[in-house]
Formats: structure tokens, C-alpha cells, sequence
């Protein structure tokens, strides 16, 4: 925000899913969850420690 780059927010959306449901739906869980959360088709990070699709 600070910097000028709100517009690049959605793009943590996944990221931030991710850690903030891991530590209660476990890793594997939390990784499927932060891959639905992101608000459209276009690129996103995912966490890096998330575990990729089974």
C-alpha cells in the first residue's frame, strides 16, 4: 500500500489463504483452499510450502 502497488494485492490472496489456514486444516487441505482462493484465471503465488495437487 505504502509503495503504490494495492492493485497487486489479489495476487497474495492464495499465499496469505495458505497461512493463515494451514496451522487448522493441515498442509494438504490448506494447499487445495489456497488454490480455489484466487480471484480470477490470471497468475497468483501460491505459498511455497503448500503441497502441489495430488
Amino acid at each position: 500500500m505504502a509503495q503504490g502497488r494495492a492493485e497487486e494485492l489479489p495476487l497474495l490472496l492464495p499465499a496469505l489463504t495458505y497461512a493463515a489456514t494451514a496451522p487448522f486444516l493441515g498442509p494438504g487441505v490448506a494447499g487445495r483452499v489456497a488454490r480455489a482462493a484466487r480471484a480470477d484465471d490470471g497468475p497468483a503465488a501460491t505459498a511455497p510450502c503448500a503441497p502441489s495437487q495430488p
